[in-house]
């Protein structure tokens, strides 16, 4: 556990990443930034978001299975969940506009997250065959609803 303060029962407490310079959130997913962006808030429930994904195994190789290509690339999703769930809603909402990141997300998380922000399209994944997904996103921009109608 790595605490911030030197008593560890007053300062908050999150779980050590098991990936060597990671840091890890409550609920378990790793992530490492790399870039910062000059947005001015981060993205919520009901936030629309402009991102670039790719998926990548632990040695840097690109997934190519179909049931990811809905998350690859170029995209506009809509956050319609809970963000403290080790997905890939999760790792957005840590980013704010221009930023970007390394998330280690597990794969059945990262497969609810595709069939979430899809609009509930079921997901079978048939080549990926790692427990965990190494997710590269950028968050380009951050649209309130409003906004986006706009």
């Amino acid at each position: 556990m790595r605490c911030w303060s030197s008593d560890p029962w007053l300062g908050a407490c999150r779980p050590e990443s098991k990936y060597p310079q990671y840091s890890s959130t409550y609920s378990g997913l790793s992530y490492k930034l790399l870039t910062i962006g000059d947005g001015k808030y981060y993205p919520q429930q009901n936030d629309f978001v402009f991102v670039n994904c790719v998926f990548k195994d632990s040695n840097g190789n690109i997934l190519e299975d179909e049931a990811l290509k809905g998350l690859s690339g170029f995209k506009t999703f809509q956050l319609k969940d809970d963000v403290d769930n080790c997905s890939i809603e999760e790792a957005i909402s840590l980013l704010n506009a221009g930023d970007s990141g390394n998330f280690m997300i597990p794969l059945n998380n990262l497969i609810q997250s595709a069939s979430r922000l899809l609009d509930g399209k079921e997901i079978t994944v048939s080549k990926v065959v790692v427990q965990e997904v190494k997710a590269e996103v950028k968050l380009i921009a951050v649209y309130k609803p409003k906004e986006y109608e706009q």
